[in-house]
């Protein structure tokens, strides 16, 4: 079996969007802003523009699960988290 990669376990936050559902009043709508997300995951991919993070690996395959895309613009922390298999 080959060698897998080991990938950096890291901790995301960034701005997201957010909404609301139905009809409002616009006086409604000061309670109503971006949302900061706290994600943790192992880094798979960085570009200039967005970095990768994934949710699980598996050693039996070489592959990962539930990629996810962040924009560089709406990340406002990225660290590395020792990995506890490290």
């Amino acid at each position: 079996m080959a060698r897998r990669k080991k990938y950096p376990l890291v901790m995301v936050k960034w701005i997201d969007s957010a909404t609301t559902h139905g009809w409002q009043h616009p006086e409604e709508l000061e309670q109503i802003g971006p949302a900061e997300i706290t994600s943790f995951g192992l880094l798979v991919r960085e570009t200039k523009y967005f970095i990768v993070i994934s949710t699980s690996e598996t050693n039996a395959y070489g592959t990962v699960a539930h990629p996810m895309a962040i924009p560089r613009v709406a990340i406002r922390k990225l660290r590395r988290i020792k990995r506890p298999d490290a």
